[in-house]
């Protein structure tokens, strides 16, 4: 009976040492994975970046249409109706 139980024993150990092994390089690929999915990410961002800038200037550029040359209009005076 020693002999079943360290065999159970040791197959258990293996077979953590398997699995933390197996864990330890999934997390390891998921890390390397973040950071290429990060570097480009920001690589793309640095690319267009001149597109944004330059559209935003262009907005800021435009001018508003015909009631910002006209200004402020008085609204039309109506006599008041009052009941007796």
């Amino acid at each position: 009976m020693d002999e079943q139980s360290e065999n159970l024993g040791r197959k258990r150990t293996q077979a953590k040492d398997a699995s933390g092994t197996k864990r330890a390089h999934l997390e390891k690929q998921e890390l390397l994975e973040r950071r290429k999915a990060e570097t480009e990410w920001q690589k793309n961002y640095e690319e267009s970046r001149d597109c944004r800038v330059s559209s935003w200037k262009d907005f800021q550029k435009k001018k508003k249409g015909r009631v910002g040359n006209q200004g402020f209009r008085m609204p039309k005076h109506r006599a008041e109706a009052r009941d007796h």
